[in-house]
């Protein structure tokens, strides 16, 4: 099962890589970090619709995701948690936990896709 919180790490680098080597003069890379949360979070919307993420789920995703984070801190957030049993702990009601669960592996599909895009091409 995809952790969460490490995909998000792993997109987050991948997002200061591209932002911070632009492919050609023209590119200009994003405004520190306000510019490349503004990318993450674009990436995630689309994701989050691709995959036919509710309302409700994507405010339990977003809002779990911070809870988690509160938890155990940043750094240690990737060793310590499955982001799912997170999911499946805090949502609001047992079908909105097993509405994420359902359309997990379509959101983190399209993320690694997204992210991939971000990475200069030589």
């Amino acid at each position: 099962m995809v952790n969460m919180l490490a995909l998000c790490s792993a997109v987050a680098f991948l997002v200061v890589s591209a932002c911070a080597a632009p492919t050609d003069e023209s590119s200009a890379p994003a405004q520190g970090p306000g510019g490349i949360a503004r990318l993450f979070e674009q990436m995630e919307q689309r994701c989050f619709q691709e995959a036919e993420l509710t309302p409700e789920e994507i405010t339990t995703v977003v809002d779990v995701r911070r809870r988690a984070t509160d938890e155990v801190g940043s750094q240690n957030v990737n060793r310590q948690l499955d982001f799912l049993d997170y999911i499946d702990r805090y949502a609001s009601t047992p079908e909105i936990a097993q509405g994420i669960r359902s359309k997990w592996n379509a959101f983190t599909v399209c993320v690694g896709r997204e992210a991939a895009k971000l990475v200069p091409r030589p």
